[in-house]
């Protein structure tokens, strides 16, 4: 069954259900604030194993990070489950 969610980052980090990074599981979605823009300004998927799948830009594209990169850690908000 699906599930609709908002479409923006920060109305998707407002409307789901807040999840601690060790709780963390495949399919949950994570936020980052200040990346560009203040507030909540960057969401990707959880896929396990500390990483995630994200849009990281127009140049670099869609790839999997390390959600322990330095510069994650920096822009951490939390971890949100629909």
């Amino acid at each position: 069954e699906g599930k609709i969610i908002p479409r923006t980052a920060r109305e998707q980090f407002a409307a789901g259900k807040p999840i601690a990074k060790p709780d963390m599981e495949p399919g949950d979605l994570v936020f980052f604030r200040n990346t560009g823009r203040s507030g909540i300004s960057h969401v990707g998927m959880y896929i396990g194993d500390n990483q995630f799948l994200h849009a990281a830009g127009r140049k670099k594209g869609v790839r999997v990070d390390d959600i322990n990169g330095k510069y994650y850690v920096a822009h951490w908000a939390g971890a949100r489950r629909f």
